[in-house]
């Protein structure tokens, strides 16, 4: 391209000027190309390193957002887990409590029926106690009217002398 470049100027300058024009402009020409050219050179040097420094951030960077990745990916893993694991504990506590709520009813209930049990032979045992002591202040009022009637038969014939 380089070249194509100089002989399309050579050409031009031969043209329009005689050889001794010519030879200053061709040199003239031929050194503006070598900067330009130099100046392409540093340009693309420096577009490289500005690449390969590039490269090496976002190589840096993808390694980082990897890592990060396996960091999300794991603790997320570990929230299901722990979600399944808390589910099932909350589950298996729940049964516990229906469990444990139909032992207390069903004791509650148990401990009525042995209450009312308690009460019924209770007031039994109160109708037996007041049979007997009736039955008891009848014997002793029985045995106390007999006695009197004994002490007033034995007063009556044991005079007063």
């Amino acid at each position: 391209i380089m070249d194509a470049r100089l002989q399309s100027t050579q050409a031009a300058c031969n043209a329009v000027a005689g050889n001794a024009d010519v030879a200053a402009a061709y040199a003239r020409r031929k050194a503006q190309v070598q900067e330009e050219h130099a100046e392409m050179q540093r340009l693309e040097d420096e577009l490289k390193g500005n690449e390969e420094q590039f490269r090496k951030v976002n190589q840096s960077l993808q390694k980082e957002l990897e890592v990060i990745a396996k960091q999300i990916s794991a603790k997320l893993e570990k929230k299901q887990k722990l979600h399944r694991s808390c589910g099932e504990e909350v589950e298996k506590m729940k049964a516990e409590i229906a469990r444990l709520q139909a032992a207390v009813l069903a004791r509650e209930q148990k401990f009525q029926q042995e209450a009312q049990e308690c009460d019924a032979e209770t007031a039994k045992l109160e109708e037996k106690k007041e049979e007997l002591v009736n039955s008891q202040l009848s014997a002793v009022a029985h045995a106390e009217h007999a006695r009197s009637g004994k002490l007033h038969a034995l007063a009556g014939r044991i005079a007063p002398a």
